[in-house]
């Protein structure tokens, strides 16, 4: 896959918030548990969900000088299938992800996976 743009701090503060929000959000442990399986770093495992997974996620972008390991968690976390049992959740954190994702110029399909 061709080197996808960096998001901006801002951008990737609100992913974060989105999907660490403390009642709606990943767990602590599904985070950690998602960050090894795209191969991020749990940096701070001891700090807040959305403070942790930020740090996880612009480090690991600023290395890379792309935003492509932050696409791949959005993909791992919003597949479809983790949801089927609960639909409304994935339509509602997706609009939310889509709220802040069209600053970047993207968009969550159905499919989970990030459009321009």
């Amino acid at each position: 896959m061709a080197a996808l743009p960096e998001f901006e701090e801002g951008v990737l503060q609100r992913i974060c918030d989105v999907l660490g929000d403390t009642s709606t959000g990943l767990t602590g442990s599904e985070i950690g548990r998602y960050l090894a399986q795209v191969g991020i770093e749990d940096l701070l495992p001891g700090m807040s969900k959305r403070h942790r997974l930020f740090e996880a996620l612009s480090q690991r972008q600023r290395k890379d000088r792309s935003g492509n390991h932050v696409v791949a968690f959005i993909h791992t976390v919003m597949s479809p299938v983790l949801h089927t049992g609960n639909r409304e959740y994935f339509d509602t954190k997706r609009q939310e992800l889509n709220e802040v994702l069209a600053f970047s110029g993207y968009t969550l399909a159905e499919d989970g996976k990030l459009r321009r």
